[in-house]
């Protein structure tokens, strides 16, 4: 028997628990799959119907697709076949789904637990299902005496699968303890349980808990249900780690009761035992303007106390560091679309070989429809995704010219197709110009947003110009060239610096060795006065390794090269600039009607004045 109750009386008030004979830890770690659905209609979750699009991503996880996977999706996602946690949002599933799920977990090859919600179910349903004899071993995370006895109410609550091939599966219902105040709590007929599941593993406590359950505050009574899991956790101090799951329909994920709850919840960790808690939420997390709400996407993601991760977690390409106040450190979910995300949980103490991971989500997929999509390519490195979201978060106002809209389109285009100049190319050059990137600015992006918002505006209305196109060249400087002639264009608007700073940039780029096409910069700096405008000419403060000229045939010593010595090498690049405020002028003071007229003049300026300009 892969899962059988515990004796009543040897656990918590409030809490039914349930030994799993099933490790969960593979090399200091709980391997975990996030599931980010589809968000669920509201016709679906009160009409308690089948999510079909869930039922087509399990599939794919568990057992591939023809034509699509030759394998099961979760071994791209957790290598080497070990045992995985998996877990879905609340309201994943509806009762018709169950039969469906039940058959793909019990025909996976590798050891599985399945946490996912469903609801809004009929308790007359309930009732018959935990009477229903079948392969798959069913219990109650409920007192059967007394809960779900009414005949007209529904439930919402998480199904916990535990999976070992050739042992046998087994099935856990748990019903949620506190209802969402706005939404369910008026509904009518909506039931509530009184106890929350533990499920005991042999190396692993796991505590499935649903949305609202996580957020109800202690009280004098000292039964929500954070406080029995804090009672269940201090009880055993030295104990095995305890990995607490959230299964949410969360449609502001930003919300600063969710950060106070999660840290509440690491927080309460007894001395030695590590706590991690991983949340699995619809796809809300829409791209929001400020930082202090888009940082959270959909919430989705895992997190520990900051006393196990004073430095914060690592990024990965599918997840990205935030943290939770002053108690709780996080990797969430980098996409706030419907998605899969899959790897390894620390939970073994940090030390020299055990690494500093709290999450390795290093690999994300896309859910739609019909199941799990080939890799996204903006999901495949963190830049090229934060970009493409950096296109979406400042779509521009609406007194905007719409090139800017279009442009921005050209560009998410671009980043998808992964073609020269690359995502990190592309914010280098932007703050950056000529210059060489200083160190990975992927998730600090918000300190520079005042000139990444007018730099990505500025090169998006570039992009519709007919004449202009990504330069599609590796190693080049500049975000695009013309199609026509051969020079590029470089949109830079520099963070902390003053215009002279960036010309003197410039000039000692002119002066490096190597051809370049001609370099058209339309820049300002962000303080001090404008760049200046016109060829950049080189002069002695811009290149101090050449030295002064001198007709001295003496000169200063042997190795002393007389002035216009053939075997010195020649800069041959160069350079003009272009004030980014005139660009400015064209979709910031937008006006349809001499719309063409202003792109013709700005053309014409670039190709007389600057491509033409070689005399």
């Amino acid at each position: 028997m892969v899962a059988q109750p515990i004796d009543a009386n040897a656990s918590v008030p409030g809490i039914i628990s349930f030994s799993c004979d099933l490790p969960l830890i593979d090399g200091g770690g709980i391997p975990l799959c996030v599931v980010q659905s589809m968000i669920v209609a509201d016709a679906a979750i009160v009409g308690d119907s089948t999510r079909a699009h869930m039922v087509a991503a399990l599939r794919d996880l568990l057992h591939g697709r023809d034509g699509a996977w030759s394998q099961p999706v979760l071994n791209e996602l957790v290598t080497g076949g070990t045992a995985t946690v998996l877990l879905a949002p609340e309201y994943a599933f509806g009762s018709p789904d169950w039969s469906a799920v039940d058959d793909l977990v019990r025909a996976a090859d590798r050891p599985l637990v399945l946490i996912a919600g469903f609801g809004m179910t009929p308790g007359t349903w309930l009732r018959e299902w935990l009477g229903s004899e079948g392969a798959t071993r069913r219990f109650a995370g409920w007192d059967i005496d007394r809960e779900v006895r009414a005949g007209d109410r529904v439930y919402n609550g998480l199904w916990c699968w535990i999976h070992r091939p050739g042992a046998g599966t087994s099935c856990v219902a748990a019903l949620k303890n506190f209802p969402e105040q706005r939404t369910e709590a008026p509904h009518r007929g909506l039931d509530r349980g009184r106890n929350i599941v533990r499920l005991s593993f042999p190396d692993v406590d796991v505590f499935p808990l649903v949305c609202a359950d996580l957020l109800q505050e202690p009280d004098a009574s000292g039964s929500t249900p954070r406080q029995r899991v804090a009672r269940a956790i201090s009880a055993d101090p030295g104990g095995r780690p305890v990995l607490v799951t959230g299964s949410l329909l969360q449609g502001r994920p930003w919300d600063w009761n969710w950060q106070r709850a999660i840290g509440a919840v690491v927080a309460d960790a007894a001395p030695n035992r590590t706590v991690v808690v991983a949340i699995a939420n619809q796809a809300y997390g829409r791209p929001r303007e400020t930082e202090d709400e888009d940082k959270w996407r959909s919430l989705s993601g895992v997190y520990a106390s900051k006393q196990a991760y004073p430095k914060g977690a690592t990024p990965f390409p599918g997840g990205r560091p935030v943290s939770v106040g002053a108690s709780a450190e996080g990797l969430v979910i980098r996409d706030c679309g419907p998605c899969v995300v899959g790897g390894p949980i620390l939970v073994s103490r940090v030390g020299p070989v055990t690494g500093l991971h709290l999450w390795q989500a290093a690999t994300c997929f896309p859910v739609g429809g019909e199941g799990i999509g080939p890799a996204f390519t903006p999901h495949a490195c963190a830049a090229t995704y934060e970009t493409h979201r950096l296109t979406r978060r400042h779509p521009g106002q609406d007194a905007y010219s719409p090139r800017v809209a279009q442009g921005l389109a050209v560009l998410r285009t671009h980043l998808e197709r992964r073609a020269s100049p690359d995502a990190r190319d592309i914010l280098r050059s932007l703050l950056r110009g000529t210059e060489a990137a200083a160190e990975d600015i992927t998730d600090d992006l918000y300190l520079s947003m005042p000139e990444l918002e007018a730099a990505i505006h500025a090169l998006a209305v570039l992009c519709t110009f007919d004449e202009l196109v990504p330069h599609d060249r590796t190693g080049m400087d500049g975000q695009l060239r013309f199609r026509d002639a051969d020079a590029h264009i470089l949109v830079w608007k520099a963070r902390k610096q003053i215009g002279t700073r960036m010309y003197r940039i410039l000039q000692a780029w002119t002066a490096q060795a190597g051809g370049h096409p001609p370099l058209v910069v339309v820049g300002s700096p962000s303080r001090g006065l404008p760049l200046r405008a016109g060829p950049v000419e080189r002069d002695r403060r811009s290149d101090w390794t050449t030295p002064p000229p001198s007709d001295d045939a003496e000169g200063f010593g042997p190795a002393r090269a007389a002035s216009r010595d053939i075997t010195q090498p020649r800069g041959t690049r160069r350079a003009t600039c272009i004030d980014l405020a005139l660009l400015e002028e064209l979709y910031l003071d937008h006006d349809a009607d001499l719309d063409a007229e202003r792109i013709a003049g700005f053309l014409t300026h670039l190709l007389r004045d600057v491509v033409g300009g070689e005399g």
